[in-house]
């Protein structure tokens, strides 16, 4: 399958630029924050960081001694300006962690104080993220042999790089290769669809790249699963 690369990815949201005039505005270090359930999304991300030399930080919440990810692992103060420790969030879904979970509200709070993006690197077409259950109207499965399209939105920012189409490869007709849930915003979520697809069977298109803007929070809804 395609895969978009984490530096599109993260500047599809745009990281805050950094005034160094101002003593008081918060400073943004230039590194990447990735937590990861051992998937090959966050796998994928984590591989094209180091490939870019990009710095980053991974968590692995399958390890019991991992650090807890709070207010104080998250920012902190440098010569009495606030800094924020990363540039951007990836999380393997829009949300990793259980109901009511601190570690959920500090992440959101941090983005919300710094202006720091969020990537899904692959999540389920839900409310949660902006969009309709893929039952409502439309697709869980494969992709196979399918292609996708840079949307108008996407074109005249992030991905305008590309030339519009966005294949999916069908190797082998006995393998399932790429996996995707098709689906539409949520009415009147704030969402914007930068790559999206025909629906199987419906008139209409649904999203496999977006962004969704709520609660002073940006994330980018990434709804197909790829490997490095």
């Amino acid at each position: 399958t395609t895969v978009l690369t984490v530096a599109t990815l993260i500047a599809a949201l745009g990281v805050p630029a950094e005034v160094a005039h101002a003593d008081t505005t918060p400073r943004v270090d230039l590194r990447v924050l990735v937590v990861s359930e051992g998937g090959p999304a966050t796998d994928a991300i984590g591989a094209e960081l180091a490939a870019a030399g990009t710095p980053y930080t991974e968590i692995d919440l399958t390890r019991s001694d991992r650090p807890v990810i709070d207010a104080g692992f998250l920012a902190d103060t440098v010569d009495g300006r606030p800094r924020a420790r990363y540039q951007a969030v990836v999380l393997p879904n829009d949300n990793p962690f259980p109901a009511g979970s601190p570690e959920m509200v500090a992440l959101a709070a941090y983005e919300q104080t710094y202006g720091i993006p969020q990537v899904d690197a692959y999540t389920y077409a839900r409310p949660e993220a902006g969009l309709q259950y893929p039952t409502s109207g439309g697709h869980s499965g494969s992709v196979d042999g399918m292609q996708a399209e840079v949307t108008a939105a996407g074109k005249a920012g992030p991905f305008g790089y590309l030339d519009g189409a966005v294949p999916y490869e069908d190797n082998d007709p006995a393998v399932g290769e790429s996996y995707a849930y098709l689906s539409r915003p949520v009415t009147g979520a704030d969402f914007t669809p930068y790559v999206d697809m025909a629906i199987p069977g419906q008139p209409t298109r649904g999203t496999l790249v977006g962004e969704y803007r709520h609660n002073g929070r940006r994330e980018l809804v990434v709804t197909f699963v790829y490997n490095r």
